[in-house]
């Protein structure tokens, strides 16, 4: 799953692992694979166009 913010994302997960034990599993697999959109804007990844032009 992708998100912006994964640590908070996680959170919301676990908080309806939680309220939901029936779906308990499914929701921690779910937790397991986020990723998080944030991290390659945080270390300067992203190029803008101009700069490779």
């Amino acid at each position: 799953m992708l998100t912006y913010n994964a640590s908070f994302e996680k959170g919301v997960i676990r908080n309806l692992a939680l309220a939901f034990p029936k779906f308990c599993e499914h929701l921690l697999n779910i937790e397991k694979n986020v990723k998080d959109l944030m991290i390659p804007f945080l270390i300067k990844i992203i190029i803008k166009c101009k700069e490779v032009l």
